[in-house]
């Protein structure tokens, strides 16, 4: 079966759709997606062209224009400072407000090398409903990186998925049945469990979680959803249901997003 991935929380991010209009962001990204278009181009015809002093050239000038270019503003978006930018929301929080996404949006990525650029574009309506059917698990989305053992990835309700190695080359219609079957047993194992723990507690149904570890977990929430941060309808579920109800292993999600964990 496919396994979660955290590639959602790991250094995607949308701009804000309440902030102001940036034109100097906006050239900025401008820039940055040519540079790295003409970068990947010379590097495919490098790699599938013969060898010519031109074509090297022609690579090694289309990097150093992209190394320099970022490293001018590595110091205003890269990663650290892009995650304490309120202009822009990590991609898990933005599908999680904002889901049914409406407007068609850009997903940038960055890290710790490399400032903001954009990976993923959803420009017509028609992106817009592929991407809100697989937020509904009612449909799959191709992301656009590997997970972390370099397999296929694919977006199934707010949750980004790796396939093992037997299930690369299925269907679209055969990966959405896999990770159907995924999450209902997932979700199984979690109701299993609950009555377990509930019932060694001597309580009939939910996840029994001690009062000490709620307060702990509150705190270091902030009295938030850990996902979206919003204050609505808030409960506290085990990170890893099979693991017992510790501190570390209890956090706080809002009804919306206990229903996509």
């Amino acid at each position: 079966m496919p396994s979660r991935t955290q590639l959602l929380d790991r250094g995607g991010f949308v701009p804000h759709p309440d902030s102001p209009p940036d034109e100097s962001f906006r050239r900025y990204l401008a820039e940055v997606d040519r540079l790295c278009a003409a970068y990947q181009e010379a590097c495919q015809q490098w790699s599938q062209e013969p060898f010519t002093a031109g074509l090297l050239a022609q690579k090694n000038r289309a990097q150093q224009q992209l190394d320099e270019f970022l490293a001018r503003y590595q110091h205003r978006y890269g990663l650290g400072q892009v995650e304490h930018n309120e202009a822009f929301l990590p991609v898990a929080r933005f599908f999680a407000q904002y889901h049914p996404v409406r407007q068609p949006f850009a997903i940038l990525h960055c890290s710790l090398e490399v400032p903001l650029h954009t990976v993923y574009l959803f420009e017509t309506q028609a992106d817009l409903d592929r991407l809100n059917a697989a937020l509904d698990g009612k449909a799959i989305l191709r992301w656009w990186q590997d997970g972390p053992l370099g397999r296929p990835c694919y977006l199934f309700g707010h949750c980004v998925w790796e396939l093992k190695a037997t299930e690369i080359g299925a269907s679209e219609n055969g990966v959405l049945l896999l990770l159907e079957q995924t999450v209902q047993r997932e979700q199984l194992r979690r109701q299993q469990l609950g009555a377990r723990l509930g019932a060694a507690q001597g309580e009939p149904s939910a996840t029994y979680i001690p009062e000490a570890i709620r307060v702990a977990a509150y705190r270091r929430c902030g009295g938030r959803c850990a996902r979206c941060g919003g204050r609505q309808e808030l409960d506290f579920v085990l990170i890893k249901p099979s693991a017992p109800a510790t501190a570390d292993n209890v956090q706080l999600l809002c009804a919306q997003c206990q229903r996509n964990w």
